[in-house]
């Protein structure tokens, strides 16, 4: 229920990379990005726990974002007890996919939706101002 609601607040989009994610339909995503059927896997949405589970991170609406299967893995990927922050992990992302070195998808990144060097919350604040809105 979490990465759902994330997922509808992020636009549908990583949290990371800021690519396009899917839910439910991936034949309906491949063909709307000109995908086979075999490279949306890396762009199915994850629940992303900005404070791992396991560092006592709460599975709740503040603690949990989407981020793309591939992003999610790579994050935690070999260093599940320092792996780096959201903002930190997102920079580096973001610097990757300005070079076309991160995703397999083969998608490029949009315009940024999110202005650099703002936090996670600042963010989610933001949003919700922008939406008129206090709480989801």
């Amino acid at each position: 229920m979490h990465r759902l609601r994330a997922y509808e607040r992020q636009g549908g989009r990583c949290l990371y990379c800021l690519l396009p994610m899917y839910e439910f339909r991936k034949e309906e995503f491949a063909r709307l990005y000109n995908l086979t059927l075999l490279e949306p896997g890396s762009l199915k949405s994850t629940s992303e726990h900005l404070v791992a589970r396991q560092d006592g991170g709460l599975d709740s609406r503040e603690n949990v974002a989407a981020a793309c299967r591939h992003c999610n893995e790579y994050r935690h990927h070999g260093r599940a007890k320092n792996a780096p922050s959201p903002d930190r992990f997102r920079l580096e992302v973001q610097a990757l996919m300005a070079c076309q070195g991160w995703h397999p998808s083969g998608l490029t990144p949009p315009r940024p939706l999110i202005p650099q060097g703002t936090s996670m919350h600042n963010e989610q604040d933001a949003e919700r101002r922008n939406k008129g809105t206090t709480h989801g």
